[in-house]
């Protein structure tokens, strides 16, 4: 039958939601989405791809979108001619830092 829902939950008031960085697919290519479900009220204090090839690290902005738990685009925090390569998306907010590793195949 029809029983609870399965579905992941919006972030909600609750202090029990746990943070996390969804992103799919992985390898990612230039459609690739991301999701993230931050504890309520939490908010980036900073943001950062990082290139694991060159150790590099790039300031990403997170769109308002992404930051009330909807999918948005990986492009968005991607800067424009990205190679392709190993990447780690950096999520720091003061619960703690989130961290997602992805293959970037543009």
């Amino acid at each position: 039958g029809r029983g609870i829902a399965t579905a992941p939950a919006p972030a909600t008031g609750l202090g029990s939601e746990i943070g996390r960085v969804q992103l799919y697919p992985n390898p990612a290519t230039g459609a690739a989405r991301l999701r993230l479900t931050l504890p309520f009220g939490e908010t980036p204090t900073d943001v950062r791809v990082v290139d694991l090839k060159t150790g590099s690290s790039l300031n990403a902005m997170v769109p308002a979108a992404a930051l009330r738990g909807e999918e948005v685009a990986l492009q968005a925090l991607l800067p424009a001619g990205a190679p392709a390569g190993l990447y780690v998306l950096r999520l720091t907010t003061s619960a703690g830092v989130y961290t997602e590793r992805f293959e970037y195949q543009p």
